[in-house]
């Protein structure tokens, strides 16, 4: 039996091959815009107000020079200790006052155990806690789904005190955004 392949070249029409091909290069675009992404988020880490920064002092000041230049909002990193984050904010507002703009956490759902060990080790400002390492290396096969439930816990657990969150969807699977959407409405 003949391969799909070996029958279109046959026929002398190799550009019936082209979706399989152009399917698995936009794959590999978005595998390359991930790690990008990763990336950008490293070298963005300096500006902005890091949710478990190593000199509170320094992060206080960064954050107190972009409200007198006039930022709207904040974004922190990935968040994935709560207690941490706010931590810091409470601090910076009992130095400073209450901060007047909006607080957007960010919210990276975990894909799979090397997922979340190649953020932890890799990605700097990120520090995700044993215990949900642990949890989605016991996940195994149900990592993304997971990734997912503690996704939405982290979301509850910052509602509180941040004004929204953002959604950075791993590897393209804005499938398990839309699913942590639909959680917490």
């Amino acid at each position: 039996m003949s391969t799909k392949q070996e029958i279109i070249s046959s026929l002398g029409e190799k550009q019936l091959l082209l979706p399989g091909l152009v399917q698995s290069g936009l794959a590999a675009n978005d595998r390359i815009k991930y790690f990008f992404t990763l990336l950008q988020m490293a070298m963005e880490q300096c500006a902005q107000p890091a949710p478990n920064p190593p000199d509170l002092k320094r992060e206080s000041q960064l954050l107190k020079r972009k409200l007198a230049n006039g930022a709207d909002f904040f974004l922190t990193q990935p968040v994935y200790d709560p207690s941490v984050a706010k931590g810091f904010f409470e601090a910076y507002n009992g130095e400073n006052g209450q901060v007047e703009k909006p607080i957007l956490v960010g919210i990276l759902p975990l894909f799979g155990a090397r997922h979340a060990s190649f953020l932890h080790n890799e990605v700097p400002g990120i520090e995700i806690p044993d215990a949900i390492r642990a949890r989605i290396d016991a996940a195994g096969s149900d990592g993304p789904q997971e990734g997912v439930r503690i996704a939405i816990e982290l979301i509850e657990a910052v509602r509180p005190w941040a004004q929204g969150v953002y959604i950075i969807p791993a590897f393209g699977r804005y499938d398990l955004a839309a699913e942590i959407i639909e959680a917490i409405k």
